[in-house]
């Protein structure tokens, strides 16, 4: 007769805190791996490798939010896909509790997806979706367990992800708001019946997608529907707590300021969910369907700085509609290519103003492609930003000077002048000197508040107003 079966390693043996990140996965892989092979895996090993592993990711996302740059943690995150699989054949077992750490964990891995650029999988969706399913039907999802946390929160979470791919926010937004998202979740119930005047978002939960406008009624008996008002009053009500904090100047552990961030983070929330309520109570939206009328724009960091210089674009795409918080084109598949998060800029129909703005959404519909673009600013010139060792010449600082686009604040919304410039132009250790109207000033770039594609928004702090 064998003796008991023993894992990779001695696994049961390890002390897991005491390794590093790499020694930890190196060490953790392998024991998982024989789990998933064998159809089963040992209950509390796994629970102390989830917990483990949550504590490192953690840590990895607040060493990425004090420097402001996403982190790696590639190893990380192959073994949390590794764990996650471990804990959803655990829920199927029935194991109390796999079914909240197996969403917990799901959402932490879309999270750190959209940390690095990518879209979510579509595995990671259909598990989680799986995972949930199986709750909903053995018991009271919106019940807080023994770990302090609901399933149905979880689950809602990780479906808000899904409104923030596209809309440009830098990692340390992304990474905030999916903290927000744990307290705006709390007591949220995916709802199995469909309300025209409550229900904006609708998540299949036999899809491997999040969360999708709902058109033309409901859908069918697997989906679930998410109420948009308590969310709409949870964001505003963040929004105006981080208004009151804007002022505070301590940096503490931060390479810069991330306040002003978090703050850009929720407005664009706000509007956003101001948006779905307002569709949501049948009031005017303002978009409007456009046929027909040919428009000025293109895409292109460079392409945009030389139009603003010269004055003149060239290019024309065909205006689909418009709103107060972007347009749609369709642009010929012939015109040069337009890559997703791109800087762009068009003319205004009815002010002939030019609107910088990124392109959201690049869809190739047969002989054209669908352009979405969202509007970074109505109010801008452009101006350049020079290294400042140049005031003595150029052969004292080996620095080029920056093109970049000065857009103008808004008091009454708490948002403060900015910058746009080209993608790998920040360096928060020099100095500038910018003139963006009548008076010259020294300026440090201090912050990137939203990036996207080949540009990034950035804030900045004057050093000293130069004398005429």
């Amino acid at each position: 007769m064998s003796g008991p079966r023993r894992l990779p390693g001695d696994a049961g043996d390890i002390v897991w805190r005491t390794l590093g990140d790499a020694e930890f996965v190196t060490r953790a892989t392998p024991v998982v791996e024989a789990w998933l092979a064998a159809g089963r895996s040992e209950p509390r090993l796994l629970v102390a490798l989830d917990d483990e592993l949550q504590q490192r990711l953690l840590l990895a996302r607040a060493r990425s939010r004090r420097a402001g740059v996403p982190n790696g943690s590639a190893g990380l995150r192959a073994l949390a896909q590794l764990i996650l699989m471990a804990l959803e054949h655990a829920c199927a077992q029935g194991v109390a509790t796999m079914s909240t750490r197996a969403l917990r964990l799901a959402g932490v891995c879309a999270l750190f997806s959209l940390l690095a650029g990518e879209p979510v999988a579509t595995a990671t969706w259909q598990l989680a979706h799986g995972v949930y399913a199986r709750a909903e039907a053995g018991g009271n999802v919106a019940a807080v367990n023994e770990l302090g946390l609901a399933d149905a929160a979880l689950y809602v979470r990780m479906l808000l992800l899904s409104t923030l791919s596209g809309n440009g926010m830098s990692a340390r937004q992304i990474d905030k708001c999916f903290d927000w998202m744990e307290e705006w979740s709390r007591g949220i119930v995916p709802e199995r019946a469909f309300d025209a005047q409550r229900h904006y978002f609708g998540v299949d939960l036999g899809g491997g997608a999040g969360l999708v406008p709902v058109r033309g009624g409901p859908g069918g008996a697997a989906t679930r529907y998410i109420g948009h008002a308590q969310l709409a009053e949870r964001i505003a009500s963040a929004r105006s707590e981080y208004f009151r904090q804007i002022s505070v100047s301590t940096l503490g552990e931060y390479d810069t300021n991330p306040l002003f961030e978090y703050h850009d983070a929720l407005h664009q929330l706000s509007r956003y969910w101001e948006y779905v309520a307002a569709r949501m109570a049948g009031r005017d939206t303002g978009r409007q369907r456009v046929d027909g009328v040919l428009v000025p724009a293109l895409a292109g960091y460079d392409a945009c700085i030389a139009a603003a210089r010269t004055g003149s674009i060239e290019s024309r795409w065909a205006l689909s509609d418009l709103s107060p918080t972007g347009a749609g084109f369709r642009v010929d598949r012939s015109a040069p290519p337009i890559e997703k998060g791109a800087l762009a800029l068009f003319a205004d129909p009815e002010s002939g103003a030019w609107v910088l703005a990124t392109a959201v959404r690049v869809v190739p519909t047969g002989e054209a492609r669908d352009v979405g673009v969202k509007r970074l600013a109505d109010h801008w010139r452009v101006v350049t930003l020079l290294p400042e060792g140049d005031a003595a010449g150029p052969a004292s600082s080996p620095a080029a000077p920056i093109a970049a686009f000065f857009v103008f604040g808004d008091e009454s919304r708490g948002l403060a002048d900015s910058l746009v410039i080209k993608s790998g132009s920040f360096d928060p250790d020099g100095g500038y000197l910018l003139k963006p109207g009548a008076e010259t000033f020294r300026v440090r770039l201090a912050r990137v508040i939203q990036s996207a594609g080949d540009w990034e928004r950035v804030g900045f702090d004057v050093i000293k107003r130069l004398k005429a």
